[in-house]
């Protein structure tokens, strides 16, 4: 009489394989997203510069989380956009500062209602003096926003899904 059936039970090695697997592809992701999060923030100022090198990324194994992001303000400005051009739908809901205002680079933001114009010449004219006095100043109603977080999600997206696909066919054996 031939032997009986015998299962074995692989599950825990299959485990460890896809989460061997599925880690490493997640730290290359989001290295992926962050570099491609660096290379493209637009801000140009001193600030973007600091803003470039801030974007990092955190990766728990534990739990299979990737967090990516920058913890500095004008990374918000960044991604949303400021005054007349934030993005609403999708900064909570949050109106930008409306009208024209006059920003000195390198001083911090002067109160509100000293600051607001009429109009674009109004401002043009008071940067100007401002700058013939030796100010760096620039008459603005915001700036675009650039999605630079959630472009460098999207352009990553798909290549990365095809990657994973690819590593895990690969790791099973098929």
């Amino acid at each position: 009489m031939a032997d009986p059936a015998q299962f074995k039970d692989y599950s825990v090695e299959v485990k460890a394989a896809l989460n061997e697997t599925t880690i490493a592809w997640l730290i290359e992701t989001a290295n992926e997203v962050t570099s491609h999060a660096q290379r493209n923030c637009v801000m140009e100022d001193d600030a973007g510069k600091r803003l470039k090198g801030s974007y990092k990324n955190d990766v728990d194994k534990d739990k299979g989380v990737a967090t990516i992001g920058t913890p500095l303000e004008e990374g918000y400005w960044e991604e949303f956009g400021t005054g007349s051009h934030a993005d609403v739908r999708k900064n909570g809901g949050k109106r930008g500062r409306q009208g024209w205002w006059v920003y000195v680079k390198g001083e911090p933001p002067r109160d509100k209602s000293s600051a607001e114009y009429r109009d674009e010449d109004e401002a043009k004219a008071v940067a100007a003096s401002m700058r013939d006095e030796g100010l760096d100043a620039y008459a603005t109603n915001g700036r675009e926003p650039n999605y630079t977080l959630e472009t460098a999600f999207k352009v990553n997206q798909n290549p990365s899904i095809a990657e994973l696909k690819r590593r895990l066919k690969e790791r099973m054996g098929k």
